[in-house]
C-alpha cells in the first residue's frame, strides 16, 4: 500500500518533469524565434544591397535556392554566402 508521502513525492517528480518539458520547449522557440529574426534581417539587408535580386547575371532561378544572387543562400544561421 502506498502512503500519501509517496504519492506526494510522485506527484511533485511529474511536475519537475513536466516543468522541465515546457522550459525545453520554450527555449526551443526562444532559438527558432531569433534565428528567424536574424536571417530575415540579413535577407532584408541583401536585398537593399542588390545581392538577391542579381540573379540574371548568375543565370539561376528563383527555384534554385543556392544560386540566390551573388551565392547566397538561406540556413538556419542565416544567409550563407558561397565562395567559389
Amino acid at each position: 500500500m502506498t502512503t500519501c508521502s509517496q504519492v506526494g513525492q510522485h506527484v511533485h517528480r511529474k511536475a519537475e518533469r513536466v516543468a522541465q518539458a515546457q522550459h525545453n520547449a520554450w527555449l526551443q522557440h526562444v532559438v527558432v524565434t531569433r534565428a528567424a529574426e536574424q536571417f530575415s534581417a540579413r535577407q532584408k539587408r541583401s536585398m537593399q544591397m542588390g545581392h538577391s535580386s542579381d540573379s540574371s547575371n548568375s543565370g539561376s532561378t528563383a527555384s534554385d535556392p543556392i544560386h540566390i544572387g551573388q551565392h547566397f543562400f538561406p540556413s538556419p544561421f542565416g544567409l550563407l554566402r558561397i565562395s567559389k
